[in-house]
């Protein structure tokens, strides 16, 4: 499976960044409110280019140099310079970097990191309130076949604490299909 971690990457870019992959590696730093703050407002203006993030998706010349775990074994700053190759060859880089620097995000890369990050606490967090609103049966035999959503238990009391937002956010862009 070559490079599932980028196509991954611009897909839950696509999708609002909720899918539940675990495609880059974590940052070291500690998630703040601050941080999803800034995710939900770069978040929100990136929205109109979702076009681009999908074709970025499909990009099969950088795509392809990479499996997943060798891009996740990929230091910071060069998961960054992917980023920044695959942004200026879909011609969004320009468009990509005011919005980042509008929000305090030092690149494209860190804001993907953080988006998984916070794209996984959502899904633990939404996954803990399921759990917790079905009876004790059901909550069992759903725990058997939902695997649990690797994210940081800090991470996710972080979202719990932005839920409001966080829910406010996802009620507005995430809509099923009709």
């Amino acid at each position: 499976m070559q490079f599932q971690s980028i196509r991954g990457l611009a897909m839950l870019c696509a999708a609002l960044l909720f899918s539940l992959l675990s495609v880059v590696a974590s940052a070291a730093e500690k998630l703040t409110n601050a941080d999803v703050e800034a995710w939900l407002g770069a978040t929100e203006q990136l929205m109109p280019m979702q076009d681009a993030f999908t074709k970025m998706a499909k990009n099969e010349t950088i795509a392809n140099q990479y499996t997943e775990e060798e891009f996740k074994a990929l230091a910071p700053a060069k998961q960054d310079e992917v980023m920044d190759e695959m942004l200026k060859q879909e011609g969004v880089y320009d468009q990509i970097y005011p919005v980042l620097k509008q929000f305090d995000w030092e690149s494209a890369g860190e804001y993907m990191r953080v988006s998984s990050r916070i794209g996984l606490a959502i899904g633990a967090y939404m996954r803990e309130q399921l759990l917790a609103s079905v009876p004790e049966d059901q909550r069992e035999r759903m725990e058997q076949v939902a695997k649990p959503v690797d994210a940081n238990p800090e991470d996710v009391a972080v979202v719990k604490e932005n839920w409001e937002q966080v829910s406010q956010f996802m009620n507005k862009h995430m809509r099923p299909p009709q």
